[in-house]
């Protein structure tokens, strides 16, 4: 086998032949071309191998060895002189076989030598396209290959650092220009050798550069260096998010139950933990009347107001909506839960200005304690509990949670179980209530009222029952029956009496009322000029510009708009310009006045001259003492109903009732 071969001590032998051993045996072992790296005597080299046969059809090969890879193609083309006189010895003993050989020596050098510059123009391009930083050094700390976007991440000029720089010089110049200074030379020791894997972010200024450490099987490592800032910035904020509000900045419920968890295991002796619930009242009434925005301001600042209220110790959260929550640790010598839930409460009493708008408030609180062996969920089941006593015993107040709490809910489900059993059986009833003309005394319309016999509770109040269905929601499912039956018994009614119906505001939401309506006069035949749909000031605060258009539909179906319990709400008024109302029902509350307070006639008085300003008619409900019914004549309210003149009734006795009136009018 010819060879050329560079000693280490810089002697080059040429044409020499390869002893038998080791490293010949790994040479022609392959009968093929090839380069590799080799090892010899503790020292690298980089070979070239081609094959090639001589006369007799033996293989003979060339192998070019050199110590470095930049080389080893000169080598080549350095030994060729030698290869060419092989070949002439070669000649003597095979004619013509000298030739081809030479050629074909010469051909595949010159295409080795082209394929090993296209590869190291692709790695070039390769390291230079990188988006991470790349630098390679040798087991002896030394650079190998750097790229420019090593240079690009760490804001060092073009060439700073290069191949053949020492570690600690790349070291140098990167604190030059700013970086790596808690870098010592102590440090860097520990660096050496290159052992270990690592992965690891290094702090570059502002910027996050994520360091990956791969040390090499034959010796020496290679760096990356990667800038992950917006990363890191994006996994934090996922981080942050996934335990708190986004809006308030609050603890969210995910963290709320890791910290009654934690608090709870730290607790010692004669402490116990305090969960307070808080739910604004009526902030629903804000967004609807101000909008979302302003509603999201209030949270915020009663999210700050709660913060300045508690110790740094304890912890505030938003559930979620208009509900946060605080727990924090008390002990017999410290303020009591009772105490903190009143200075709680007092911090969201004072107005909020907001945007040029006064916002009031309040909120209802409840009050759950537990000790060191406390079920989280169980405090917060009793906490919601004393919440719920709380809103339905006026709002505005607080409540500690009782037992007596625990039964009032039991029979709150058993109420609800009750009203779900009693709805698909049919068992409610419709009671109507006839109105009567103020001057003339004939019935001109009749109000539909929902009643609920029930065979162990007896006739349940609606006052009991409604509320309750409106949470459950399942008054859209009974108001929508209520639509339908009450059309159903008018339509049997002397024309042209009326039927008044009553529409939840959660009818409204639905977005389908005014096709209900419509199926419902359809089916019973009923003229839409005979139906009075009675509204609540509730549901025109909702959502004003839906709440607009459902009416103006209704209306062109033909049916009337009455405003119910008119006087109560605080914006009334405005209504009378906004909506498209027919009728207004004055609230019962001003007719239960007369005769106990003189201001109730002028109350009274002036409502009726502003409807018939705008041309909306007045009913009177309540009326219930010959008294009343005097002073409500006197101002000429035109419509009149109450227990003194009829109560609700079943259908059947309406029906004979309205028999019996056209017998006594037709004689």
């Amino acid at each position: 086998m010819a060879t050329t071969l560079r000693r280490p001590d810089g002697s080059r032998g040429v044409g020499s032949r390869l002893a038998p051993g080791p490293v010949r045996d790994a040479v022609i072992g392959h009968h093929r071309p090839y380069r590799a790296k080799l090892r010899i005597l503790g020292t690298d080299y980089y070979a070239a191998y081609l094959p090639i046969d001589d006369a007799a059809g033996q293989e003979i090969g060339i192998l070019c060895i050199d110590l470095l890879q930049r080389d080893y193609l000169q080598t080549y083309h350095n030994t060729r002189n030698s290869i060419l006189l092989i070949s002439m010895l070669l000649v003597l003993g095979g004619g013509l076989a000298f030739w081809r050989i030479s050629k074909t020596i010469t051909t595949r050098i010159e295409r080795d030598a082209d394929e090993l510059r296209e590869l190291n123009s692709q790695f070039d391009a390769t390291l230079s396209n990188m988006c991470q930083g790349l630098i390679h050094y040798d087991d002896n700390a030394n650079v190998i290959v750097v790229n420019r976007r090593y240079g690009e991440i760490f804001n060092l000029p073009a060439d700073a650092v290069r191949p053949g720089m020492t570690l600690s010089e790349v070291i140098a110049v990167q604190a030059e220009h700013g970086n790596y200074l808690d870098i010592t030379a102590a440090k860097l020791k520990t660096w050496l050798p290159w052992v270990d894997t690592a992965a690891y972010d290094r702090q570059v200024g502002s910027r996050s550069i994520a360091v990956n450490k791969s040390p090499l099987p034959g010796g020496g490592c290679v760096f990356t260096f990667e800038d992950v800032t917006v990363r890191r910035r994006a996994e934090e904020e996922s981080a942050y998010l996934a335990w708190h509000d986004p809006l308030t900045g609050l603890a969210n419920r995910s963290r709320l139950h890791e910290r009654l968890n934690q608090t709870l295991q730290r607790l010692g002796p004669g402490e116990r933990l305090a969960v307070f619930l808080i739910d604004l009242d009526n902030f629903k009434m804000v967004n609807d009347l101000l909008g979302h925005p302003i509603g999201d301001r209030l949270l915020q600042i009663v999210a700050r107001r709660l913060e300045g209220c508690v110790r740094s110790k304890d912890v505030i959260a938003r559930l979620g909506g208009d509900e946060f929550a605080v727990i924090s640790v008390h002990s017999a010598d410290g303020p009591s839960a009772d105490e903190m839930a009143v200075r709680l409460l007092g911090a969201l009493d004072r107005p909020f200005e907001i945007d040029g708008h006064q916002v009031d408030v309040t909120a209802s609180l409840g009050i759950s304690q537990g000790e060191r062996d406390s079920d989280v969920v169980a405090l917060l089941r009793t906490a919601d509990l004393a919440l719920y006593t709380a809103k339905a015993e006026g709002r505005g107040v607080h409540r500690a949670f009782t037992p007596e709490m625990e039964l009032k809910l039991q029979t709150r489900r058993a109420l609800e179980a009750d009203l779900r059993q009693t709805f698909s059986e049919g068992g409610f009833e419709l009671y109507y209530q006839p109105i009567e003309c103020a001057r003339s005394g004939r019935i001109v319309s009749c109000e539909a009222l929902l009643r609920w016999p029930h065979p162990r509770r007896g006739m349940v109040p609606p006052s009991e029952f409604v509320p309750v269905a409106e949470e459950m929601g399942l008054i859209v499912e009974l108001g929508e029956w209520v639509l339908r039956e009450a059309c159903r018994e008018a339509a049997s009614w002397p024309d042209p009496i009326r039927v008044a119906i009553n529409i939840s505001p959660s009818q409204f939401r639905t977005g389908h009322l005014c096709a209900d309506v419509e199926s419902a006069l359809l089916q019973s035949g009923l003229d839409p000029r005979r139906l009075d749909l009675e509204i609540t000031e509730s549901s025109l605060m909702q959502n004003s510009e839906q709440i607009r258009g459902q009416l103006h539909a209704l209306r062109a179906l033909g049916a009337t708009i009455a405003m119910d319990d008119f006087g109560t709400g605080y914006s009334s008024l405005s209504y009378l310009r906004s909506f498209p109302l027919d009728k207004l029902k004055i609230d019962r509350s001003f007719v239960a006045d007369l005769g106990e307070r003189q201001d109730a006639v002028a109350i009274i008085g002036a409502i009726k001259q502003l409807a018939d300003s705008l041309h909306i008619s007045v009913v009177a409900e309540g009326v219930e003492t010959e008294a009343q019914l005097v002073e409500l004549r006197a101002v000429e309210i035109g419509e009149l109903q109450g227990f003194l003149l009829n109560r609700p009734m079943p259908a059947e006795d309406l029906r004979s009732l309205l028999q019996s009136r056209l017998s006594q009018e037709a004689a």
